[in-house]
């Protein structure tokens, strides 16, 4: 791939390009409710992207909604339902409907924190059905002289599993790579903002494609 330049994703370059996403997630247990609901945990999620950092809308999530249930203090099994609406530069805009079920699993180790997130969605498109395996492996490590701010890394790899007859090809497809500072915004922690660089890599029939990505997330969890 070639060297990436502002004015070279500006100009359309379909190798390389520049995005802005935005994500808030707000999750917990529904203990509150009710006591024999305590490992119950709920998920509502929403995003955005945009191209050329802003100046032009690329995709957006009506809720992922999904409801889980903690199999111990450190694993939590999820499904839920999407709705993604994308806009693509080059093509017609199409509304996916997305069932998906995930399987959370985070270790506590020396003050650091390690995460894998292996997720599966059934994607429909004109009346057909796909389905893609997503595997995230996450290390948020602490900052020496604070307890705020944490130093996040993450890997997300993304396989089709099928293909259909509205594009997809079974195989590896996407790897995002993310690094970026955290920041716990309350004394509890229950707040946290996420900025940092994302490396979006997309297989593409022709020509591979490499968005680099200003990822914003702010994580509420009650």
């Amino acid at each position: 791939m070639g060297t990436f330049s502002a004015a070279a994703a500006r100009a359309g370059d379909p190798r390389e390009g520049s995005q802005i996403w935005a994500a808030a997630l707000v999750q917990g247990g529904l203990g509150f409710a009710h006591p024999k609901l305590d490992r119950v945990r709920s998920w509502i999620e929403f995003q955005g992207r945009w191209r050329s950092f802003g100046e032009s809308y690329e995709l957006g999530m009506l809720p992922r909604f999904g409801l889980g249930y903690a199999i111990t203090d450190r694993m939590t099994l999820t499904a839920g339902f999407a709705v993604i609406e994308t806009d693509p530069a080059r093509a017609k805009p199409f509304t996916e409907l997305r069932p998906w079920q995930q399987l959370v699993w985070t270790v506590p180790a020396g003050g650091f924190t390690f995460q894998s997130r292996t997720r599966l969605e059934q994607r429909i498109l004109e009346h057909n059905l796909g389905w893609r395996l997503r595997q995230l492996v996450r290390m948020n490590a602490p900052l020496p002289g604070t307890d705020r701010v944490y130093f996040a890394l993450f890997d997300e790899l993304l396989f089709d599993l099928d293909d259909t007859t509205w594009g997809q090809r079974r195989g590896f497809r996407q790897n995002r790579l993310f690094a970026g500072p955290g920041f716990r915004l309350d004394a509890d922690r229950r707040v946290v903002l996420e900025a940092g660089y994302q490396n979006q890599w997309i297989d593409r029939r022709r020509e591979d494609r490499s968005n680099h990505v200003l990822l914003l997330t702010l994580l509420v969890n009650y």
